[in-house]
């Protein structure tokens, strides 16, 4: 059986890269690694308390970027958005307060094409505003 990739998504095609020639092990492995990032999980639960613990330790953290994944479901996801442009995006309130009032700069943009190749620059309030999340704008 041949699969075609319509739209050639270069996250994917470097996870198939990956993947090639290794055991069920190694790909479980790769796999999950792929999947997992703590601080997604973090503001998609919107747990301010364990946001501040990681970010009393390394506050540089702040500025950090979402690591790229193929397993995201939003091409802004896949643009590498800071934490608080995520925050933005899933409705993560009390993160997004967290992170405002502490130096994380709503300015930052994301630059990415859309599924018709229009290029978009995006910053959090814009996140915000356009997936309806309106109680961040009033912050």
């Amino acid at each position: 059986m041949t699969y075609s990739i319509g739209h050639r998504n270069p996250l994917f095609i470097n996870l198939l890269n990956r993947l090639q020639g290794k055991n069920v092990e190694e790909i479980n492995q790769i796999l999950s690694e792929e999947k997992h990032n703590e601080l997604i999980e973090i503001i998609k639960n919107d747990d301010v308390d364990y946001l501040q613990t990681i970010l009393a330790q390394n506050p540089k953290m702040i500025g950090e970027r979402i690591q790229q994944s193929v397993f995201a479901h939003c091409s802004i996801i896949q643009s590498s958005p800071t934490i608080l442009q995520y925050a933005a995006f899933v409705s993560a309130i009390k993160c997004f307060k967290f992170l405002l009032l502490n130096g994380a700069d709503p300015l930052k943009k994301i630059h990415n094409l859309d599924e018709n190749r229009h290029r978009y620059q995006w910053d959090s309030m814009t996140i915000a505003f356009f997936f309806g999340n309106f109680e961040q704008l009033y912050f």
